[in-house]
């Protein structure tokens, strides 16, 4: 038994100092395994742990957390109304909104005695397809306005009144903002004006010009002896100006998008062009007035006038070629006549109306 007890503390690590090393450090090892553990627990603690799943968490059935499509804004009172950003292109102009506004007046104006508001599909926002166009009539002494149960839609809204510009105003009217607030102004209108030169450099007189509104209305004027066009009490908007008769003009057509107060028009210079000047007398070479006289040319041009009370009828800027026209007396009388329009002189031509019965 001693025997074996010496074995024991023989074997004992003590007597062996390696082995030493290594028992001291395994315990080391275990302690900071400990400290570890012990420093996870308490981060956890720290932490709150691990995030409840709230996926299968059921709320109150008073407070049902919205879907993404039905996320709502409170408005004041509890109202709830849909988000701008939850609503489609389709449900944000469900609906019907209200416009109001006032109209103002430029210093350089008189109130106009009466004035019309115009609402219209607006050209390009989202949301004009379901616009209707709206034109409510107002006298003098009623500036401000209010147009109720409009459709929710996206509009393009100004002022009209007789020889008056106005400002515009982009109105989008939706489930989230359906009424709006507009201030207009009326100013006043402008003028476009220009000059028209011939093939020598010089100035062209009596040139037909022509201007034509979007609306596809038209006003006339000619050129001075200086070769000045101007069109006087222009409303804001787009136009073509044509130089010579629409239908054939000397000249291209140009566009033009004004806005008051003026536009100066680049000078234009003719190409070769003739003139022709008719007189229609009867059978006694008694001039004939009030006839009206018609045609088209070859390869292009047309003439159209009334006899003054001298028969004579004048077109002073023709396309060159051979035209054919017609005399038409209002009593019934009618002749054909040809005539050959020369660019290099103004041509003249007699025609003779039959004697009236």
């Amino acid at each position: 038994m001693a025997g074996w007890r010496r074995a024991r503390i023989v074997g004992d690590v003590r007597d062996y100092p390696y082995a030493e090393v290594r028992a001291k450090h395994g315990r080391a090892i275990w302690w900071l395994l400990a400290t570890v553990a012990v420093a996870v627990v308490l981060w956890f603690v720290l932490a709150g742990g691990p995030r409840p799943n709230t996926s299968a968490a059921t709320p109150n059935a008073s407070h049902t957390l919205p879907t993404s499509a039905e996320t709502v804004t409170l408005a004041a009172g509890g109202e709830q109304r849909p988000s701008s950003a939850a609503l489609t292109t389709a449900n944000r102009f469900d609906g019907r909104g209200r416009l109001r506004g006032e109209l103002t007046l430029s210093p350089r104006l008189t109130m106009p005695a009466q004035w019309s508001l115009i609402l219209e599909p607006h050209p390009w926002l989202a949301g004009r397809d379901r616009a209707r166009r709206v034109q409510v009539d107002y006298s003098a002494d009623q500036r401000e306005f209010v147009v109720e149960d409009l459709p929710l839609a996206a509009y393009l809204v100004r002022a009209q009144a007789a020889g008056c510009n106005s400002t515009r105003a982009d109105v989008v009217l939706v489930r989230t903002s359906p009424d709006s607030h507009v201030v207009l102004r009326l100013d006043p209108p402008g003028l476009i004006d220009g000059e028209v030169i011939d093939t020598d450099h010089a100035a062209a007189e009596g040139v037909l010009v022509v201007l034509e509104s979007s609306d596809k209305l038209r006003r006339e004027t000619r050129t001075n002896p200086a070769g000045y066009w101007r069109f006087d009490e222009v409303i804001d908007g787009s136009y073509t100006v044509w130089f010579g008769r629409p239908e054939t003009p000397l000249l291209q057509p140009f566009a033009v998008d004004f806005a008051a107060p003026t536009l100066r028009f680049p000078k234009k210079q003719l190409l070769v062009a003739g003139s022709l000047t008719v007189q229609v007398v009867d059978d006694a070479q008694a001039p004939q007035a009030e006839v009206a006289v018609t045609g088209f040319g070859e390869p292009q041009g047309s003439f159209r006038g009334t006899t003054d009370v001298e028969g004579y009828v004048r077109e002073p800027w023709l396309w060159p070629g051979f035209y054919r026209l017609e005399a038409r007396a209002s009593d019934g009388r009618v002749i054909d006549a040809t005539v050959l329009v020369d660019p290099r002189s103004k041509t003249q031509h007699i025609i003779r109306l039959p004697r009236a019965p």
